[in-house]
């Protein structure tokens, strides 16, 4: 945001809570998390959001950190170095906007992310068990994604939510994922072998999913089809 001064020494965790009792318990594991040199870690509770992009929006407008990561109440971050590996791929890669653990490479023109090419991994219950979903990865190097899956954004510039445009729980990373784009940045998924998280989601609810996938192709589209037709 124009005229914000940021603490480049400071990560923030903002989250969306209806339910603090998950959200404690997965904060446990954030606090645990080795935090890097000089650095200071907060987290950020956004109750009573009407939408995930309204949320995200007072969260992000609410801290001064450079480094913000925006993460569902009901994820679990596996890995002690998560911290220092998302710092050291955002200091050596100031073109890198915004990160996430999983997504896909390209982006159907249906708005559908994992319709595409999926790259990353996560532990997740989404199909009623858990289990891990492994992608093509890099276990040394970020990879380049169009899109990113919302369990958990990170972001080292403050690039506005379209409040205006979605106004449910859907469509809010696949759009914020484009808008880095159209400023020039990129979007990546970290490094990663083994699921950097664990999602504790139960099946997912796709009240007002197709809304949302509407509103988004008539925002991005014809974006998305000048960048591929650039591309090829």
């Amino acid at each position: 945001m124009a005229g914000k001064l940021f603490d480049e020494n400071k990560i923030c965790f903002i989250s969306c809570v209806n339910n603090d009792n998950q959200y404690n318990e997965c904060l446990e594991s954030w606090n645990a998390l080795r935090v890097p040199e000089g650095m200071k870690v907060e987290s950020l509770v956004i109750h009573d959001a009407v939408s995930m992009t309204d949320g995200y929006q007072a969260g992000m407008e609410s801290s001064d950190a450079k480094y913000k990561i925006y993460i569902h109440q009901d994820v679990w971050i596996n890995n002690k170095n998560f911290l220092i590996t998302m710092v050291r791929e955002f200091q050596k890669h100031p073109e890198y906007g915004i990160l996430g653990v999983v997504g896909s490479r390209s982006l159907p023109l249906n708005g559908v992310w994992w319709e595409g090419e999926k790259i990353g991994a996560i532990r997740d219950r989404v199909s009623g068990e858990m289990r891990e979903y492994l992608y093509e990865r890099n276990d040394r190097e970020c990879t380049e994604a169009i899109a990113l899956d919302g369990l958990i954004l990170m972001t080292q510039y403050d690039v506005d939510w379209r409040t205006d445009i979605f106004t449910n729980w859907h469509f809010y990373d696949v759009s914020q994922c484009v808008e880095f784009l159209k400023r020039g940045y990129k979007v990546a998924v970290l490094p990663q072998n083994m699921p950097l998280c664990t999602h504790f989601a139960g099946m997912n609810a796709m009240k007002g999913y197709d809304t949302e996938r509407q509103k988004f192709l008539k925002e991005y589209v014809p974006f998305l089809k000048e960048m591929y037709a650039a591309k090829s």
